[in-house]
């Protein structure tokens, strides 16, 4: 009998038992017929992951071409004044599983890749009447992956015809399972992950096995959200969305679309209407999250600067738990130098890296806030970050071993580059993602320091119970752009606060204040007269080596403090460009590699 089988599963073979269609017969381990000629399909799910192939593009009868390359727009800026981001859209590259089932084996669906554990299908069973499909045979057969082994009992030695279908989900839409409907209308298939597979069994006594290989039916875009360059990652608010589209406002559509499916051709058909909803963002809170959309046809993504990423109510959390939430709709820009057409049954990725957004004073992109050198965390964001959101640090709480660097060193207590300036070096550089910053040039550092400030900061220590908490600075308004408020009040233009320095020789374990590892600065500067105060100093590096050997450009700022009898003042001179010692820690204030004006 059993040679008997397997020539009938080679013949089965041979009849064309390829691509979603997985035949059943009784492999060698044998097996037991129903008392009444029933025997026991077994079921095993399994879904085809499709192969990128990367060779020349496909065309179509409309001249476009259907991209199935990794790389379809290679990664650019976008700008923008809430965030600015880096761009870029591949195609996931994949092992094309094995569609045709090998009849005698039984270990055929381990080998193949599996469905994952609580996804729901249905299957249904026909009648075969000479070749068409003929009643069906029972009910929908619901199962769950990980769940009862599934099972459905029919006649030995009989042909059927069978489909299966899945929403890859947990639990398949009771709308796209209505009794004796052959197809899942339009607004239940919206933006879902649509499996399907069909084919013939010819069944045959003992233990029979159906290994159900869906097909993706759709075109998957996953935007995948990085906010490693935020510095921050993003918080779980429910009402944090995305969408992909072209244009923005009320002009704004989607490029997903959505159809009718047909189940009994295992094809979409009908008009392709965009899906304008917007999806929610997972309530996780870390650096990176993907949405995933689906649409029923291949997407066009038109060239030229239309085409757009829609983030709304995107939210950020300190790592104290603080929130910044932009309440409003931001667009992130990918432009393409050509239109293209993402293909049916493939997985495509929109990458989007955002990045803390500049502030343009003078054509200069400045970073926000100094770096620094935080400790780990659980987010995956790296530990030299700005930090743009975080409220600027009273003195007291600036570690001199967190914000403050020896020159062109790569950690805050590196050695100083002895050399000349090396990019490899620049702690900017190294921030994420890399290559976006780098310390200043000497001529850079001059547009400030000639430049008058359009506000003084002077925050005198008001309580007694908060020592040490004074600080001084200055601000530069944007000359381009429109200032962010939810950077917070001080970083929403350009704030230079004045930390002092740490001198070449200070005390590495000395306790807050820090009164001796961070000098030129004063911790209890109050406004009442009670005693005089040395002058406050900001010092920040650039990329420059100074006139003298072992120094370096810096500028610097002063605040000069006075007594009038009545309170304590403080004036601020112009600032200038100085040369120090390398080995002196000061604070870095960042610019953009590219000084490309934000919009």
């Amino acid at each position: 009998m059993q040679n008997k089988n397997k020539l009938i599963c080679t013949l089965l073979l041979i009849g064309g038992c390829i691509g979603s269609i997985s035949s059943c017969s009784s492999r060698e381990d044998g097996g037991t017929t129903e008392p009444d000629g029933k025997i026991v399909l077994n079921i095993s799910p399994n879904i085809i992951e499709d192969e990128i192939i990367t060779l020349a593009n496909t065309e179509t009868k409309s001249g476009s071409s259907v991209l199935q390359n990794s790389v379809i727009t290679k990664e650019q800026m976008s700008y923008g004044n809430d965030f600015d981001a880096l761009v870029e859209i591949t195609a996931s590259s994949g092992k094309l599983s094995n569609a045709a089932a090998s009849l005698d084996n039984k270990a055929i669906a381990a080998a193949n890749p599996r469905m994952g554990n609580g996804i729901s299908y249905v299957v249904r069973i026909f009648q075969d009447n000479a070749g068409s499909r003929g009643a069906q045979i029972g009910s929908d057969y619901t199962f769950t992956v990980g769940g009862t082994p599934p099972k459905i009992t029919v006649d030995g030695g009989t042909k059927y015809q069978w489909y299966a279908f899945s929403s890859n989900e947990a639990t398949v839409p009771a709308t796209m399972i209505a009794a004796g409907k052959s197809v899942i209308d339009a607004p239940v298939s919206s933006n879902k992950d649509i499996l399907y597979a069909s084919g013939t069994i010819s069944t045959v006594s003992g233990n029979n096995y159906l290994d159900i290989n869906f097909k993706h039916m759709t075109t998957r875009i996953d935007v995948n959200i990085d906010s490693k360059g935020m510095f921050v990652p993003m918080s779980g608010n429910s009402d944090a969305t995305a969408n992909i589209g072209t244009y923005n406002g009320t002009t704004f559509t989607g490029i997903i679309t959505q159809q009718t499916f047909d189940l009994g051709t295992g094809s979409f058909y009908g008009g392709a209407a965009p899906i304008q909803s917007d999806k929610a963002l997972d309530s996780q809170v870390y650096s990176s999250k993907v949405v995933s959309f689906y649409s029923s046809s291949g997407v066009f993504i038109p060239s030229g600067n239309t085409l757009k990423v829609k983030l709304t109510n995107m939210e950020f959390r300190e790592f104290n738990n603080v929130l910044h939430k932009f309440n409003r709709v931001s667009y992130v820009t990918l432009p393409q130098s050509s239109s293209k057409l993402l293909g049916t049954n493939f997985k495509y990725n929109v990458n989007v890296r955002l990045i803390q957004s500049a502030v343009n004073v003078g054509g200069v992109l400045w970073a926000r806030n100094d770096i620094s050198y935080e400790g780990s965390n659980s987010y995956n964001v790296p530990n030299t970050r700005i930090n743009g959101f975080d409220g600027f640090q009273p003195i007291g709480n600036l570690s001199p071993t967190t914000y403050y660097w020896s020159w062109n060193a790569l950690t805050n207590t590196g050695t100083p580059n002895s050399s000349t300036y090396n990019s490899a070096q620049d702690p900017c550089v190294q921030l994420y993602p890399v290559d976006t910053w780098r310390m200043p040039t000497e001529l850079e550092a001059k547009t400030l320091t000639t430049r008058t400030p359009n506000n003084f900061r002077s925050g005198w220590v008001a309580y007694a119970s908060f020592p040490n908490n004074a600080n001084f600075g200055v601000t530069f308004n944007h000359t381009a752009g429109a200032n962010t408020p939810e950077y917070g009040s001080a970083r929403s233009e350009l704030y230079i606060q004045y930390n002092g320095y740490r001198p070449v020789n200070y005390t590495p374990n000395e306790n807050s204040p820090y009164s001796n590892s961070i000098t030129g600065w004063t911790y209890n500067a109050k406004s009442t007269p009670i005693s005089s105060y040395p002058d406050t100093v900001g010092m920040f590096w650039t990329k420059d080596p100074g006139a003298a050997a072992g120094t370096a450009k810096a500028f610097v700022w002063r605040a000069l403090f006075s007594n009038n009898g009545v309170e304590n003042t403080a004036s601020f001179p112009a600032g200038n460009i100085q040369d120090i010692d390398k080995r002196t820690g000061l604070n870095i204030r960042c610019v953009r590699s590219v000084a490309a004006p934000n919009t």
